[in-house]
């Protein structure tokens, strides 16, 4: 079955994001490189964007596709760095020490109080730390949900993959840049929830909304597929140490 040409455009700027993706994050020369080339590495598929909304002749699906990407981004690292800083300031306004090595975090360890601007400045500037790896944590839910969208996976099924999905790695990258600042557990667990919440509600309406006619055995392979990259995402952790 010939693939129509506004589908062919939509899959490859798809394969193009998932090779960046790989060359980016899992490449052997990310390791190599200086923190002022990564960053701009990171800013690639920014610079992508801004040139497909400069040149005029650019297919519509295209620009449907990266307004999708950009909004799926900004989204999800606003939703888990702010929530994870507004979660922060909400256990230590009611008393309860949400960071710390020693004392370790818990009860009895700060007296409830109102938000200082010290706190504030402190949990923000951690924040920044956390936005690279939600960066990244959002490419993969982005690249995993426009491939659903593609396949026709019924919105139910699209919900449901993508809030197990987005409170899996959220609940990593907060943990991941948490250990700088020794996070309590429970914050973790709190943008997990958030996270399941944004992937049900948010996640899938935002997506590129493309369907690809293919057979329901190609699509449950696809699908299929999919899952378990994702799948492997959150394992690889656990596998790895």
């Amino acid at each position: 079955m010939p693939i129509p040409a506004t589908d062919r455009v939509f899959l490859a700027a798809w394969t193009t994001l998932v090779i960046w993706v790989l060359l980016a994050f899992f490449g052997a020369t990310w390791f190599r490189l200086h923190s002022l080339q990564r960053w701009f590495l990171l800013l690639l598929p920014v610079l992508a964007t801004v040139i497909v909304y400069v040149l005029r002749r650019t297919p519509s699906t295209m620009r449907a596709f990266m307004t999708a990407w950009f909004n799926t981004l900004w989204s999800y690292c606003l939703m888990v760095s702010l929530g994870a800083v507004l979660l922060l300031l909400l256990y230590s306004a009611v008393g309860y020490l949400p960071y710390s090595d020693r004392p370790g975090p818990g009860w009895g360890n700060i007296e409830p109080h109102f938000p200082v601007p010290e706190e504030i400045r402190y949990f923000s500037s951690w924040a920044l730390i956390l936005l690279p790896i939600c960066y990244f944590m959002g490419n993969l839910l982005f690249l995993f949900m426009a491939w659903a969208r593609w396949l026709k996976l019924p919105m139910w099924l699209a919900r449901t993959l993508g809030g197990f999905f987005c409170s899996g790695l959220s609940m990593f990258a907060v943990a991941a840049a948490g250990w700088y600042i020794a996070i309590a557990v429970s914050v973790t667990n709190a943008v997990g929830v958030c996270g399941l919440l944004y992937g049900i509600f948010v996640l899938p309406r935002i997506s590129p909304a493309r369907e690809m006619p293919l057979s329901k055995t190609a699509r449950s392979v696809g699908i299929a597929l999919a899952s378990l990259c994702l799948i492997a995402c959150l394992a690889y952790p656990f596998l790895r140490h």
